[in-house]
């Protein structure tokens, strides 16, 4: 009973969030409004800008991160006699940085 009752409610609510990319214009009222969109537009495009150049930096040291550990785990073998290093503790290691910092 209890979930049908959720379930009819929650169909109710609107299929898009009244987030401010869903807004047309700001909230004031007249010609003031209008002066928004120009600035949105280019808000937007920064974002992108800024999203694209995260994203690039992203996949840049996530390599040198990679490269970082590898030569830890050589290091590993060479003197500590743990050939596995990389593939036991140091793939953990990568996996869970790079996932942390993606966006």
């Amino acid at each position: 009973m209890k979930m049908a009752l959720l379930s009819t409610k929650s169909s109710r609510l609107p299929s898009q969030s009244r987030s401010a990319r869903n807004y047309a214009a700001s909230g004031v009222h007249g010609v003031a409004g209008l002066g928004w969109q120009p600035e949105r537009a280019k808000i937007e495009q920064s974002v992108r800008d800024f999203n694209k150049a995260y994203n690039a930096k992203h996949e840049e040291l996530a390599g040198l991160l990679q490269v970082a550990l590898k030569d830890i785990g050589q290091c590993e073998a060479r003197h500590f006699k743990v050939a596995d290093w990389y593939d036991r503790y140091g793939f953990m290691h990568y996996t869970f940085m790079v996932d942390r910092y993606r966006q």
